[in-house]
């Protein structure tokens, strides 16, 4: 463990997984990866048919990485002791529930943890950078408002093409989002203190394929609804916070995202 890791604020980094461990797996081992200290990954395992979770006590095993594994009917009997740097959790579900209802196994474990101060949501067909979470971090730690940060959000297969500035924008007419920056070729900001935050002008929603969320915005506006299986949940979220929470964007927070894999 860094020896910094005790200053810096610890994160819950949760991934849903549904019959996709290969994913899932190369996710893992980007987050190995990272700068950042202090966090450890829950993987809510939606009800796979495949053979997911023994896959990923494989990994942990051959990665040396502390495991554990709950079936999500478990959930109250995990150890509130502060949990191992680096460690991975898996929560594995009977049936597929629903996006929302698997990260809120993981959200009310963090709500039981006083560590926690962060939750790091985030798509489990993604590849991160290595300064990914650092940046969303420390973005989020300038303005005490912001309860939800997005990253950008490039494509896997066109890496220098924007999917997600950070989030969208809702049209109440239509019922249509839109997502900021889709298509256009991403420039990296200048590094200087006014790239780490920034507003985006508009913006209704954190894009959940990475949206970093505080502890209390979890318990002012609590869990996601379970009313969407799949997608809205962020909107749905961030109307909820409306007035009471900002939303934020770090510039510099990467991670490159398979679009549609949890669907195909």
């Amino acid at each position: 463990m860094n020896e910094n890791s005790t200053v810096q604020p610890e994160v819950m980094i949760v991934l849903v997984n549904w019959n996709r461990y290969r994913d899932t797996l190369a996710c893992l081992d980007s987050l190995r990866k990272m700068d950042y200290p202090n966090f450890f990954v829950v993987v809510c395992d939606n009800g796979s048919q495949d053979d997911s979770v023994e896959r990923f006590r494989m990994w942990a095993e051959e990665q040396n990485v502390a495991y554990r594994k709950f079936s999500a009917e478990e959930l109250a009997q995990i150890s509130l002791d502060k949990p191992q740097c680096g460690s991975l959790t898996c929560l594995a579900g009977v049936v597929n529930r629903g996006f929302a209802a698997a990260n809120n196994w993981a959200l009310q474990y963090a709500l039981r943890l006083r560590s926690v101060q962060y939750v790091w949501l985030l798509n489990n067909d993604t590849v991160v950078d290595t300064a990914a979470l650092r940046e969303l971090v420390h973005a989020a730690g300038q303005d005490s408002s912001v309860g939800m940060c997005g990253s950008t959000v490039l494509r896997m297969d066109r890496p220098d093409t924007v999917q997600c500035m950070g989030g969208g924008r809702y049209d109440y007419w239509t019922g249509r989002t839109r997502h900021i920056g889709d298509g256009s070729r991403w420039f990296p900001p200048a590094d200087d203190e006014t790239s780490h935050l920034r507003s985006q002008s508009g913006m209704d929603f954190v894009y959940g394929a990475s949206m970093l969320v505080s502890c209390p915005f979890l318990r002012d506006i609590g869990l996601m609804s379970e009313d969407y299986f799949l997608y809205f949940e962020e909107l749905d979220w961030a109307q909820r916070a409306r007035g009471r929470y900002s939303l934020g964007y770090a510039p510099r927070s990467v991670i490159w995202h398979k679009e549609g894999a949890s669907i195909s």
